[in-house]
């Protein structure tokens, strides 16, 4: 538009031409002069603004389009999305109690808050919301769990469901182990449900004893409605974003977990390649990954030990060790499924005992070496005899009782591995196109050279998901003298090179060389090799894994 009205300054100079022409024309010049710039302002208006559209277009991202959205009653929003390039993402929303609350219809709001304030004006009950749930107890009493399934609220009660089949409450039975202690499901649907589910938490209220108080009236459901990326900001709704149109996913000719719970999966690529893939849990993922009976058998017996004077917890990648000062008392860590301590006691004065400990041969143990699993109740009880026993020994004093919440959700093992908490070690398990590597006792470097090419030799190097976290000079170390100084079976790492003395503590990157004969069976785990080195290692029997 702008060009358009500048145009109109041609007008004088239609004028001006106009002197010299007969002037008993001059009004029509004027008029046809108008016209032509009339005519001219339009086109250029239209021009410009054919050309903001193309650019704005251009310029516009390719967005995603959207599938199939679908949230069924017992899961997450789940959305099924594809990008320009034509791949198929499968987006999924995994809502906590507070999001799914700030989403629900007012009369779902209505319902749960005036429950909430009917069970609380019952004396010594407590609200405590977790991810999934709304759980109101009275001292280790479980009084009832709040949740939310689609659009409608749900009420779990202790109560046995059977009792009330042909009642007018038409409760559910719930085999969860989730709601193991709460096993009647109640669904608010309407005020008369309303109605009956207050009748049902006098009747648990009345089971535990507990007396009405005051009539409570706090508002606990004054929460505007939020879409989906305000709660995820704030951390109420966790993303999960998964490729399902994947044309060259591997196959998976095995899955199992070890002993000591880490999951290995064995996998086969379009290429015939066989791989090994462990996903290395930290305690942290495997307490996540664990049974609600894991977590709560580790939070009381934590607790438990806490308790006493001047005893701290510090989690590490495979354990959580329990302090008194210098003094080392009890380890927690997860095998399989079962919840394991470590009590810094002789398990030979035990063996005859109830208590039916093991004793612990490996180094790893060795301040720690009497094992005790977790395995009922009952033994969560002597457990707890053993933690004082433990205890009683370093001198440590009981003190005022913790109440820790040590719980941790569940998380899929995709999210873990985002997260740092699990590490991915991939193996190649075979190659069809290579023979199997022939395994001698010793072997020299030119034995070496003659027995295997360059090219089976590079493709027998692993590659190890630890990364090197020291900084420090590049240093070289020789074949020779990793059989020399290491036993048969052993792992040389950069920390235990350090150890021994063979590199110097500056050394943050290493190099093994060939030279001399190789003896010993050993898995190096460094950051480069010779391939003459890989050689020797492998043909020994031996594992070579490089160090990103």
């Amino acid at each position: 538009p702008t060009k358009a009205y500048s145009v109109g300054g041609l007008l004088p100079l239609v004028v001006l031409a106009s002197h010299y022409l007969d002037a008993k024309y001059i009004i029509l010049y004027v008029v046809a002069g108008l016209a032509v710039l009339v005519w001219i302002s339009c086109l250029i208006v239209a021009l410009t603004k054919k050309k903001a559209k193309a650019v704005e277009e251009v310029k516009e991202p390719v967005k995603e389009k959207t599938i199939q959205p679908e949230t069924k009653e017992d899961e997450d929003e789940v959305v099924t999305v594809t990008d320009e390039k034509g791949n198929i993402f499968q987006i999924r929303f995994i809502k906590s109690f507070t999001a799914k609350l700030i989403q629900s219809p007012e009369e779902t709001k209505k319902y749960y808050e005036e429950l909430k304030n009917y069970v609380l004006s019952y004396k010594k009950t407590t609200s405590r919301v977790s991810w999934n749930y709304d759980s109101i107890n009275s001292g280790r009493n479980q009084v009832l769990k709040f949740a939310i399934r689609g659009k409608t609220l749900c009420v779990y009660f202790p109560l046995n469901a059977d009792e009330y089949t042909d009642s007018k409450y038409k409760v559910e039975k719930t085999e969860s182990k989730k709601f193991e202690e709460v096993p009647c499901l109640y669904r608010i649907k309407n005020d008369r449900r309303l109605g009956y589910a207050k009748e049902l938490i006098d009747v648990v209220c009345e089971s535990l004893g507990l007396v009405r108080g005051e009539e409570q009236h706090e508002s606990y459901a004054n929460l505007p409605y939020e879409p989906n990326k305000p709660l995820i900001a704030r951390g109420l709704i966790k993303e999960l974003k998964v490729q399902v149109n994947r044309p060259s996913e591997p196959e998976v000719l095995e899955s199992k977990t070890n002993a000591d719970g880490d999951e290995i999966v064995v996998t086969k690529d379009a290429s015939g390649n066989i791989f090994e893939i462990r996903y290395i849990k930290s305690f942290t993922a495997k307490l996540s990954q664990s049974s609600d009976e894991v977590k709560d058998y580790y939070t009381e017996l934590k607790n438990y030990a806490l308790s006493y004077k001047k005893a701290n917890s510090r989690v590490s990648w495979h354990y959580d060790s329990v302090n008194v000062g210098r003094n080392q008392v009890l380890k927690f860590s997860i095998r399989g499924k079962t919840l394991c301590l470590y009590y810094a006691l002789d398990a030979e004065e035990y063996a005859d005992s109830k208590y039916k400990v093991e004793k612990v041969e490996s180094k790893k143990f060795e301040g720690v070496p009497c094992l005790y699993r977790i395995k009922n109740d009952r033994r969560r009880g002597y457990a707890k005899e053993l933690i004082d026993v433990a205890m009683k020994k370093v001198g440590a004093v009981k003190g005022e009782k913790s109440n820790e919440d040590y719980r941790i959700p569940y998380e899929e093992t995709k999210v873990l591995l985002g997260k740092g908490l699990i590490k991915e070690v991939k193996t190649k398990v075979n190659n069809p196109e290579l023979k199997p590597v022939e395994v001698h006792k010793s072997i020299t470097v030119a034995e070496a050279d003659i027995k295997m090419s360059d090219e089976k030799a590079e493709s027998l190097i692993e590659e190890s998901n630890e990364t090197s976290s020291k900084g420090g000079k590049q240093e070289i170390i020789n074949i020779d003298t990793l059989s020399e100084h290491y036993q048969d079976g052993d792992e040389v790492t950069l920390d235990s090179l350090i150890k021994k003395k063979l590199v110097s503590n500056k050394a943050g990157y290493i190099k093994v060389l060939a030279r001399g004969t190789l003896d010993k069976k050993l898995t190096v785990v460094l950051n480069d090799f010779s391939l003459q080195a890989v050689k020797m290692i492998v043909l020994v029997g031996g594992k070579v894994k490089k160090v990103r």
